[in-house]
């Protein structure tokens, strides 16, 4: 009986182990997604030259509608977001966490937590200059 339950928890544990190379084998293996394009009559399109030419046409298409909308506009205004608020920087730098590593400006957080008063002054202008661009 002893036996039968060793051999049983071995074959159990084969098994495991095979599944477990298995689906490690099916995450390595790269699968590729082939889609396909189809032209305005329905044909696949197969060569390069005319798929670049339907990516442009598609392309041309989307920017046209885009500016057929603007020019489209019965004369209501436009409702855009409002500007940025000085209090939105101040709570941004309220949450920049201490102690990380400095980003690719080599300017740790807590100067600008230091600075604070100036620092809301220089990056309310900065953010209101790109917002309004």
């Amino acid at each position: 009986m002893v036996n039968a339950n060793k051999s049983k928890a071995k074959i159990e544990k084969e098994r495991q182990e095979t599944f477990s190379k298995e689906i490690d084998e099916i995450k390595r293996t790269f699968h590729a997604k082939i889609g396909t394009i189809k032209d305005k009559q329905g044909r696949y399109l197969m060569e390069k030259e005319d798929i670049k030419k339907w990516w442009h046409e598609y392309t041309e298409e989307l920017y046209k509608k885009d500016t057929q909308s603007l020019d489209e506009n019965d004369g209501s205004t436009i409702e855009l977001e409002p500007d940025i608020l000085e209090s939105e920087i101040k709570w941004a730098l309220e949450c920049i966490a201490n102690n990380k590593a400095s980003g690719t400006d080599e300017i740790p957080a807590e100067l600008f937590k230091i600075l604070r008063d100036d620092v809301v002054k220089i990056l309310f202008s900065i953010c209101q200059h790109i917002w309004k661009t």
